[in-house]
């Protein structure tokens, strides 16, 4: 009897493990002030490699006025900011935050562990109870990214805003 239920544990288990595969990821990598464009004229290395595993798009349109706070906030509730209401781009510390459901919610829903990264202290604004892990990450966005990256052995979306570009022009 024992070794009946072995066989029928090992016939069901190894299709089971024949199925698995590598963690599910979704990585949004918004980088501040880039303009579509500059990827064309500078062939930034690390960008192309980048593009080349993934999916992109370099015809995304900004929300006006273009501002870092209005258009991440728009990007992670899916809503303009007429339709969210969300149409500033002030936040400090003790400030009120986002209180609609957001893309980190979406990506819970389907199982996936949430992180984001953020560079400026504005975007805090968009941290919510649909996040894991968040991390505010002024000059390091780039190297915790890269580490969530690395280490994270199961499905998991990631949200990294970089804002470099923008306090140097």
């Amino acid at each position: 009897m024992l070794k009946k239920i072995f066989l029928v544990l090992i016939l069901v288990l190894i299709p089971l493990c024949l199925l698995a595969t590598e963690p599910r990821t979704v990585v949004v990598i918004s980088i501040d002030a880039l303009h579509p464009d500059a990827i064309s004229l500078a062939k930034p290395k690390n960008i192309l490699y980048l593009m080349g595993k993934g999916v992109y798009s370099l015809n995304g349109k900004s929300e006006t006025p273009p501002k870092t706070l209005i258009n991440h906030t728009a990007m992670v509730v899916g809503k303009s900011p007429e339709e969210s209401g969300y149409n500033f781009n002030n936040w400090k510390i003790g400030d009120r935050k986002v209180s609609i459901d957001t893309i980190f919610h979406d990506a819970k829903k389907v199982g996936y562990k949430t992180f984001y990264v953020y560079s400026k202290q504005n975007l805090g604004f968009l941290e919510n109870d649909g996040i894991d892990k968040s991390y505010f990450a002024k000059d390091e966005s780039v190297y915790l990214g890269q580490k969530i990256v690395e280490e994270t052995k199961c499905d998991y979306f990631l949200f990294l805003h970089i804002s470099g570009l923008d306090f140097i022009g």
